[in-house]
């Protein structure tokens, strides 16, 4: 059972994300020292660290992307073949259909959970980073450097655990994204494999119509009005019959 909710999970269903972490003691900072330099130093630290951040999170959404716009031509296509696959196994066994409508079925709802999972990056709502206010700027125009620099590193790390979490978020769903389509194409690969090998093995039944009892056919006169009619024709050949004809059963 362990194993049957990990493997859900792993596909984004059931999975709920851990909650963000402490923020960092940002107003522990203040005032711990008056050399600039040190101040600058630590600031400048802070920063590097934030473009790393932002760098993972220009790649997690550049993936995205990408994703789902495969994803989108892929599904595309299996739903473009799948109705083309079916009639030409129109012929086959119930149960050899049965198992690949369930493997199309099953393939269909991983490619749109594989979607699901990589939109769930784009509720903008749900990611809210911190960054440094511009309005420092303006609320410590008269202070000296110090205390500028000061509060430029309590928002730095303010927002540094709170950053990384929607980053991990978002890398999350990419990962789970990423497992559905890979069941998806397993999925695929096996439904263009069984029905490759089926119309290799194939062999339509030849279609015998048996008739039990005699046969008659009535009304041949009208045909032979209509041929009469063509009688002029070169590449035409009357045949005189009776106005009826019987075939007795075997």
């Amino acid at each position: 059972m362990a194993k049957i909710k990990e493997f859900f999970q792993s596909l984004g269903l059931g999975y709920t994300h851990p909650q963000v972490g402490p923020d960092l003691a940002a107003q522990s900072y203040q005032k711990k020292s008056d050399n600039i330099e040190k101040l600058k130093e630590h600031r400048d630290f802070l920063n590097r660290l934030e473009e790393e951040e932002q760098k993972r999170l220009e790649s997690i959404d550049t993936k995205g992307s990408q994703f789902i716009a495969q994803v989108g031509v892929i599904f595309a296509l299996l739903t473009l073949f799948i109705p083309i696959i079916m009639d030409k196994v129109s012929g086959f066994q119930i149960s050899f259909k049965i198992i690949l409508i369930i493997f199309s079925v099953l393939a269909s709802l991983l490619y749109v959970l594989s979607i699901h999972n990589a939109l769930k990056n784009y509720r903008i709502n749900n990611f809210k980073y911190v960054r440094p206010s511009a309005s420092n700027v303006l609320d410590f125009k008269d202070d000296d450097v110090r205390a500028f620099v000061d509060e430029e590193i309590r928002d730095l790390l303010t927002g540094r655990v709170r950053n990384i979490h929607n980053n991990n978020i978002k890398a999350t769903n990419l990962l789970h994204a990423y497992v559905s389509f890979k069941y998806a194409n397993i999925l695929t690969g096996s439904l263009i494999a069984l029905f490759s090998i089926a119309m290799v093995l194939y062999k339509p039944e030849n279609n015998v119509v048996s008739i039990q009892g005699p046969v008659i056919i009535k009304h041949l006169d009208e045909v032979q009005k209509t041929l009469e009619k063509r009688n002029q024709r070169k590449d035409t050949t009357v045949v005189n019959i009776k106005n009826e004809i019987k075939v007795p059963a075997k």
